[in-house]
């Protein structure tokens, strides 16, 4: 009870079952992609500058270089003082000059060791006029700038071609070192957005939040309309859903009204047509008498359970109300006590004041006055109503210490203008509109061997929260209201 899906409906699984979940995910695979691209590009960004940092460098060792080459008395090149960085005299220290004339080397760094830059590298490195990447000693690759200079001697200018290396696993380490940097402020700038969306999500998502609640309290009968302040964007909905609440109780009650008509319109007409079967019986047709009250009671009992259909509200429609079990009893009982043999028999009521069930109260009285009326008629002496609940559900019996109906006969004593015997007045149609209405909330009528061996009739529905708990043991009796028990 209570936690099927409406017919239509299909309940997606996982995350889709969750806006909030889906707006997430969305959120998370954004941020994701969005601080990749912005990771990858700040690492090739910090790759060229380092790039044109390294080249700058490069340029200011070449023009060092350039500045302390000269030629001595044999004519051989020569630096007039030490370039001044150490790596210079480590061998494969990554730092690395050459200096020479076409087609043969002159000068060169200890770091070189019996290495040598090439000359296919340095003509590229020429002919390019600015730093490019060459292989160099022991596998590794270098940053290479090969610029030509001219230097005065007696016999005339000679011709030189300087060239400097730096080993490009300098950039790496950088850019690596950078990248490992750059990936946890990005992790940690993902957790903060992270975090950030999933509070905006949930702030956004509130107003729908509290319209489910207010739904929730309308279905198991706490409140009859939805109220409270709601955003712009979710206002117009509350107020259509309180106009399709209206609308459907005014659909409900002009039913009523309209069924209260025709049952009024027919009283007459069917009036008659008995008091004319009396008068046929009277005169001596006896058979057509007989066939005219027949038909009587067959229109009798259509009209009786059509009726009933009509004033029935159901699950769906009742979602909103609550009724009071004791109360309901309490009353019905007054009123049974009323009836006839209803002041002989001992009527046990053992329903807590608290419970209350999601049923309409005309629908509930609808099924209690004929349970009760059926158990009336029946019994010898005693009648037990009693309720319980259990996780939410309210099983409700009516008990009497009559004959009782055997097994086989109880599904059929449930179809429409089945009597269990003429010992009492009655059309059967009581237990027949009994289950009509309890299909409607989609349970049904149970009609069990009473502990007294009588009639056990009982059902099940969903109960709810009373909207103020009471402590009192037994339900208030009043005067009883336009609530008429039908036939068993």
């Amino acid at each position: 009870m209570g936690g099927a899906e409406t017919a239509g409906q299909k309940r997606s699984s996982g995350w889709r079952s969750s806006v909030r979940l889906r707006l997430m995910v969305l959120a998370a695979i954004t941020v994701a992609a969005t601080l990749t691209v912005a990771g990858i590009l700040l690492v090739v960004a910090f790759e060229r500058h380092l790039e044109r940092r390294l080249g700058l460098e490069l340029d200011t060792r070449w023009t060092q270089l350039a500045a302390a080459l000269t030629i001595d008395g044999t004519g051989a090149a020569r630096l007039s003082h030490d370039p001044g960085d150490p790596r210079y005299d480590q061998p494969y220290s990554g730092i690395y000059y050459e200096i020479g004339s076409p087609g043969r080397g002159e000068v060169r760094s200890r770091s070189l060791w019996d290495a040598e830059l090439g000359q296919t590298a340095i003509d590229a490195a020429v002919a390019a006029g600015e730093p490019i990447e060459v292989d160099g000693p022991n596998g590794s690759v270098l940053y290479l700038l090969s610029k030509p200079v001219s230097v005065a001697h007696a016999s005339g200018e000679r011709s030189y071609t300087i060239s400097v290396a730096i080993d490009h696993v300098e950039i790496e380490t950088l850019a690596s070192e950078f990248a490992a940097d750059v990936r946890n402020a990005l992790i940690a700038i993902a957790l903060v957005l992270l975090a950030g969306t999933w509070a905006q999500i949930s702030l956004g998502l509130g107003p729908l939040a509290t319209l489910r609640r207010e739904l929730d309290q309308i279905r198991r009968g706490s409140k009859e309309r939805m109220e409270g302040t709601f955003p712009d964007e979710v206002g117009p909905l509350v107020s259509d859903l309180n106009g399709l609440l209206d609308r459907q109780d005014d659909l409900i009650r002009k039913a009523r009204e309209r069924a209260g008509t025709l049952a009024h319109g027919l009283k007459t007409p069917l009036t008659i047509i008995q008091a004319e079967a009396r008068r046929l019986q009277r005169s001596g047709a006896i058979e057509a008498a007989k066939t005219l009250r027949d038909q009587v009671a067959a229109m009798n009992g259509h009209v009786e359970r059509e009726l009933s259909r009509a004033r029935l509200q159901g699950k769906a429609v009742a979602a909103g109300h609550a009724t009071a079990v004791a109360d309901t009893v309490g009353r019905i009982v007054a009123l049974e006590r009323r009836m006839p043999r209803g002041g002989e028999l001992d009527w046990i009521m053992e329903v807590d004041s608290r419970l209350r069930v999601r049923m309409d109260a005309d629908d509930f009285g609808e099924v209690l006055g004929n349970l009760l009326d059926n158990a009336r008629k029946w019994a010898d002496g005693t009648v037990r109503v009693s309720a319980t609940e259990t996780d939410g559900t309210v099983s409700l019996s009516v008990d009497d210490d009559g004959p009782g109906i055997p097994a086989d006969m109880r599904l059929a004593m449930m179809e429409r203008g089945t009597k269990a015997g003429a010992r009492v007045e009655g059309s059967g149609l009581g237990l027949a509109i009994v289950s009509d209405v309890l299909e409607a909330y989609e349970t049904g009528l149970h009609l069990e061997t009473a502990p007294s061996g009588g009639l056990r009739a009982r059902f099940e529905i969903e109960g709810c929260a009373a909207a103020t708990p009471s402590t009192e043991a037994a339900a208030p009796v009043r005067e009883p209201v336009a609530i008429r028990p039908a036939a068993e």
